[in-house]
Protein backbone atom coordinates (compact mmCIF):
# COMPACT_ATOMS: atom_id res chain seq x y z
CA UNK A 1 0.00 0.00 0.00
CA UNK A 2 2.78 2.54 0.97
CA UNK A 3 4.13 1.39 -2.12
CA UNK A 4 1.31 2.19 -4.84
CA UNK A 5 1.07 5.43 -2.52
CA UNK A 6 4.94 6.22 -3.04
CA UNK A 7 4.68 5.42 -7.14
CA UNK A 8 1.86 7.94 -7.41
CA UNK A 9 3.68 10.71 -5.96
CA UNK A 10 7.55 10.21 -7.71
CA UNK A 11 5.28 9.83 -11.04
CA UNK A 12 5.78 11.82 -13.72
CA UNK A 13 2.90 12.42 -14.96
CA UNK A 14 -0.64 11.14 -14.48
CA UNK A 15 -0.88 8.27 -16.74
CA UNK A 16 -3.37 5.20 -16.46
CA UNK A 17 -1.22 3.16 -14.13
CA UNK A 18 -1.06 5.96 -11.91
CA UNK A 19 -4.54 6.23 -11.74
CA UNK A 20 -5.17 2.47 -11.12
CA UNK A 21 -2.13 2.32 -8.10
CA UNK A 22 -4.10 4.80 -6.63
CA UNK A 23 -7.54 3.19 -6.62
CA UNK A 24 -5.23 -0.09 -5.65
CA UNK A 25 -3.94 1.93 -2.27
CA UNK A 26 -7.43 3.80 -1.34
CA UNK A 27 -8.77 -0.43 -1.65
CA UNK A 28 -5.82 -1.47 0.23
CA UNK A 29 -6.08 1.09 3.27
CA UNK A 30 -10.08 0.18 3.23
CA UNK A 31 -9.20 -3.37 3.43
CA UNK A 32 -6.73 -2.86 6.32
CA UNK A 33 -9.20 -0.76 8.38
CA UNK A 34 -11.18 -3.49 7.90
CA UNK A 35 -9.09 -6.01 9.45
CA UNK A 36 -8.21 -3.27 12.27
CA UNK A 37 -11.89 -3.19 12.76
CA UNK A 38 -12.61 -7.18 12.44
CA UNK A 39 -9.92 -7.26 15.39
CA UNK A 40 -11.00 -4.87 18.13
CA UNK A 41 -14.55 -6.57 17.41
CA UNK A 42 -12.88 -9.99 18.64
CA UNK A 43 -10.70 -8.81 21.49
CA UNK A 44 -13.42 -6.76 22.64
CA UNK A 45 -16.97 -8.78 22.64
CA UNK A 46 -19.62 -6.02 22.40
CA UNK A 47 -17.93 -3.24 20.54
CA UNK A 48 -19.89 -2.68 17.64
CA UNK A 49 -23.79 -3.51 17.19
CA UNK A 50 -26.08 -3.96 14.04
CA UNK A 51 -29.55 -1.91 13.94
CA UNK A 52 -32.13 -4.49 15.24
CA UNK A 53 -33.63 -3.67 12.50
CA UNK A 54 -30.91 -5.32 10.14
CA UNK A 55 -29.67 -8.16 12.31
CA UNK A 56 -30.59 -9.36 15.90
CA UNK A 57 -27.58 -11.02 16.49
CA UNK A 58 -23.82 -9.63 16.80
CA UNK A 59 -22.23 -9.47 13.17
CA UNK A 60 -20.39 -12.89 12.77
CA UNK A 61 -19.56 -12.09 8.92
CA UNK A 62 -16.42 -10.78 7.91
CA UNK A 63 -18.64 -9.18 4.76
CA UNK A 64 -20.37 -7.39 7.60
CA UNK A 65 -17.16 -5.61 9.37
CA UNK A 66 -15.61 -5.24 5.21
CA UNK A 67 -19.28 -3.15 4.72
CA UNK A 68 -18.99 -1.15 7.60
CA UNK A 69 -15.43 -0.06 7.41
CA UNK A 70 -15.67 0.95 3.46
CA UNK A 71 -19.21 3.16 4.92
CA UNK A 72 -16.91 4.47 7.42
CA UNK A 73 -13.96 5.07 5.13
CA UNK A 74 -15.93 6.89 2.56
CA UNK A 75 -17.72 8.88 5.13
CA UNK A 76 -21.21 7.36 3.95
CA UNK A 77 -22.30 5.86 7.28
CA UNK A 78 -25.50 4.63 7.23
CA UNK A 79 -25.63 3.90 10.59
CA UNK A 80 -26.83 0.27 10.50
CA UNK A 81 -23.62 -0.54 12.41
CA UNK A 82 -22.38 1.38 15.48
CA UNK A 83 -19.48 1.59 17.21
CA UNK A 84 -20.47 1.26 21.19
CA UNK A 85 -16.96 0.92 22.84
CA UNK A 86 -14.81 3.89 23.30
CA UNK A 87 -11.73 1.66 21.29
CA UNK A 88 -14.30 1.34 18.50
CA UNK A 89 -15.51 4.77 18.48
CA UNK A 90 -12.27 5.82 17.82
CA UNK A 91 -11.44 3.54 15.43
CA UNK A 92 -13.93 4.67 13.71
CA UNK A 93 -13.01 8.26 13.68
CA UNK A 94 -9.17 7.59 12.54
CA UNK A 95 -10.81 5.60 9.84
CA UNK A 96 -12.89 8.06 8.76
CA UNK A 97 -10.34 10.99 9.45
CA UNK A 98 -7.47 8.59 7.04
CA UNK A 99 -10.29 8.00 4.43
CA UNK A 100 -10.55 11.69 3.71
CA UNK A 101 -6.70 12.40 4.25
CA UNK A 102 -6.23 10.01 1.51
CA UNK A 103 -8.58 11.27 -0.84
CA UNK A 104 -6.83 14.54 -0.19
CA UNK A 105 -3.84 13.72 -0.83
CA UNK A 106 -3.82 11.72 -3.77
CA UNK A 107 -6.48 14.12 -5.76
CA UNK A 108 -4.10 17.00 -5.01
CA UNK A 109 -1.06 14.77 -6.31
CA UNK A 110 -2.84 13.71 -9.24
CA UNK A 111 -4.36 17.15 -10.19
CA UNK A 112 -0.84 18.66 -9.49
CA UNK A 113 0.99 16.44 -11.67
CA UNK A 114 -1.90 16.69 -14.23
CA UNK A 115 -1.56 20.38 -14.39
CA UNK A 116 2.53 20.36 -14.49
CA UNK A 117 2.82 18.14 -17.90
CA UNK A 118 -0.18 20.10 -19.33
CA UNK A 119 2.34 23.63 -18.53
CA UNK A 120 5.29 21.87 -19.95
CA UNK A 121 3.63 20.39 -23.10
CA UNK A 122 2.46 24.73 -23.83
Amino acid sequence: MVGLIRQTAIAGRVTEQVIVDAISGYLLLGMVFSIGTIMIAHWNAGAYSFSSAVKLAAPSNMNDFIYYSFTTFTTTGYGDFLPLLPVAKSFSIFTAASGQLYIATIISLLVGKYAASAMNKD
